[in-house]
C-alpha cells in the first residue's frame, strides 16, 4: 500500500472486508506504518451496533464522514453526524449504533495499529453461515486484540 515516500489512497482503495455490523476498508495498516498506527474506514449498516468496549493500550480518534450515528463515550450516548470527531483515550468505554435508514461511515485512527483485528473479524464473518458469528467467538477475538467488553 504505502511506498517509502508515502502514498495516497482514493475513496475505494484499501483492503475491503465484511464485518459483523457492516463493512471495513483497511486504508493503512501495520505493514504500512511499522505498527505505529492503522486507519480503517468502517461502514455501519442500518441497525448495526458494536459491542461496548474499551482498550488498555489502544488510543483512537474517529471521524464520522457520512450519515448519523449514536455514539457512546463513557456512560453517555449522543447522536453525532458527518463532521464529528470523537477522541477515545485508553480506558474510555465506547460503542457505535446506526439507527438510521442509510449506512454511516467513519474513519478510525488507532495507535498502535489494530488492522489485524478487522482482518480477523472479516475472516470470522466470511466463514460463518449467515455472516453472524457466535458471540463467544467474537468475545475471544476482542480479548486477543485489547477490546475489553463491558455491559451496556
Amino acid at each position: 500500500m504505502t511506498g517509502a515516500k508515502g502514498n495516497i489512497l482514493g475513496r475505494n482503495d484499501g483492503r475491503f472486508l465484511r464485518g459483523s455490523v457492516g463493512n471495513y476498508r483497511i486504508k493503512i495498516g501495520v505493514a504500512d506504518s511499522g505498527g505505529a498506527l492503522s486507519v480503517v474506514e468502517s461502514e455501519i449498516l442500518p441497525g448495526g451496533r458494536t459491542l461496548a468496549h474499551y482498550h488498555l493500550k489502544i488510543y483512537e480518534a474517529v471521524f464520522i464522514s457520512e450519515g448519523e450515528l449514536r455514539v457512546r463515550v463513557g456512560d453517555v450516548w449522543t447522536t453525532q453526524t458527518a463532521g464529528a470527531t470523537v477522541l477515545l483515550p485508553v480506558g474510555v468505554v465506547h460503542a457505535w449504533e446506526n439507527r438510521g435508514r442509510e449506512p454511516a461511515r467513519m474513519q478510525i485512527v488507532s495507535t498502535p495499529a489494530v488492522d489485524g483485528f478487522f482482518e480477523e473479524m472479516g475472516a470470522l464473518v466470511a466463514r460463518t453461515p449467515g455472516g453472524k458469528p457466535d458471540l463467544e467467538a467474537v468475545r475471544e477475538l476482542n480479548r486477543r486484540w485489547d477490546f475489553v467488553l463491558v455491559d451496556d
